[in-house]
C-alpha cells in the first residue's frame, strides 16, 4: 500500500534574495526601506544579495525593474535610487 500524504508533501523553495526583495517596499507607497521594518528587511536582503555574489550593480538593477514592473514611473524609481545606494554602501 502507497501511503500518499497530498496535504503535508510540499517542496519549499530555498528564498534567494531577489524573492525578499518585494518586502523591503511600502505596499502603499512603494518607497524602499523608508520604514523602520522594510530598512531592516532591505539591509538583510542586501547582505544576502552581496554574501550570494551579487554585485551592487545587480541589486540596484533588481530595485528598478522591481518599481518599473510594479507601475512606477522612470523619476519614482530615480528618486528611490539614492536610499538604495546609501543602504548598499555606495
Amino acid at each position: 500500500m502507497i501511503n500518499c500524504n497530498f496535504m503535508g508533501v510540499r517542496k519549499r523553495q530555498k528564498k534567494t534574495w531577489k524573492n525578499r526583495l518585494p518586502a523591503c517596499f511600502g505596499n502603499a507607497d512603494l518607497k524602499f526601506a523608508s520604514h523602520q521594518a522594510d530598512e531592516k528587511r532591505a539591509k538583510a536582503m542586501i547582505r544576502e544579495a552581496l554574501n550570494s555574489g551579487a554585485s551592487n550593480h545587480e541589486i540596484l538593477n533588481a530595485i528598478r525593474v522591481h518599481l518599473s514592473v510594479r507601475g512606477a514611473s522612470r523619476d519614482y524609481i530615480e528618486k528611490q535610487m539614492p536610499n538604495a545606494s546609501k543602504l548598499i554602501g555606495l
